[in-house]
């Protein structure tokens, strides 16, 4: 692999930590992009959780909800929930990305520009004002 074949706003399949064990690969799971990163440790992808789990309560910031039809637009078959606070900062290799020798890398779907652009706007002003709510798992924040 010489570059990392994600792009920002694109929802993948990864093997997304789990808070018992967050320095460890997870169960498949949907996630979203939020940036991608190249260094002296190799490939690095910053990701954003995704839940199909109904959220109860009020919605917090950073947590933003898709119905049945706006989960359509970015690939996914029902509605889910991203939440911005919980990041996963992971290597790209196999592991992490079970689908990443796959044709499609295990790419589910990309949010259009405005999207994208709304929701990399939020994340930034929550870990600019409001680091203390985010959820920081995976082996390359340390």
């Amino acid at each position: 692999m010489t570059s990392v074949p994600f792009l920002e706003g694109q929802f993948v399949w990864c093997a997304f930590p789990e808070y018992e064990d967050p320095l460890t690969p997870g169960p498949m799971h949907a996630g979203y992009i939020l940036a991608t990163v190249t260094d002296e440790r190799g490939f690095g992808a910053m990701v954003a959780y995704t839940t199909s789990q109904p959220w109860i309560g009020e919605t917090p910031r950073g947590v933003r909800i898709f119905t049945r039809e706006q989960a359509r637009v970015v690939g996914q078959h029902k509605a889910f929930v991203l939440d911005l606070r919980r990041i996963a900062y992971i290597p790209v290799d196999s592991a992490w990305f079970p689908d990443l020798a796959a044709p499609d890398h295990g790419i589910i779907g990309q949010a259009p520009e405005a999207l994208r652009l709304q929701l990399e706007a939020a994340a930034t002003e929550i870990f600019r004002r409001h680091i203390e709510t985010v959820e920081r798992l995976g082996p390359l924040w340390r």
